[in-house]
């Protein structure tokens, strides 16, 4: 796919340690993208956000959600197929299209 992740969780060190752990011990893999993570009183990092650029670095699609949200993995990934069909080939996917 050719993408690049990385994860900005808020809160201090030690709960993004806990954070990472669970979602190792939970899903049974390991996490090799950079976590960052940010210490911040804002109300905007009460939020758990995800976003996608293309290779032109316009934003193609932007999630955001409460921390108690869970994140369906294999969906952002159908997104990032999706996008990448239409940014290299022109052509537009209908909901829940997968690649194959």
């Amino acid at each position: 796919r050719n993408v690049r992740l990385m994860a900005l969780v808020p809160g201090p060190r030690e709960t993004v340690r806990r954070w990472t752990t669970q979602v190792e011990d939970l899903e049974q893999c390991r996490i090799t993208m950079p976590v960052i993570f940010v210490e911040h009183d804002d109300e905007i990092f009460e939020r758990h956000s995800v976003v996608l650029t293309d290779p032109d670095k316009r934003v193609r699609l932007s999630l955001a959600s409460t921390p108690s949200t869970g994140r369906n993995f294999y969906e952002l990934l159908r997104v990032i197929d999706a996008l990448q069909l239409a940014f290299f080939h022109q052509v537009a996917t209908p909901a829940n299209w997968t690649h194959g």
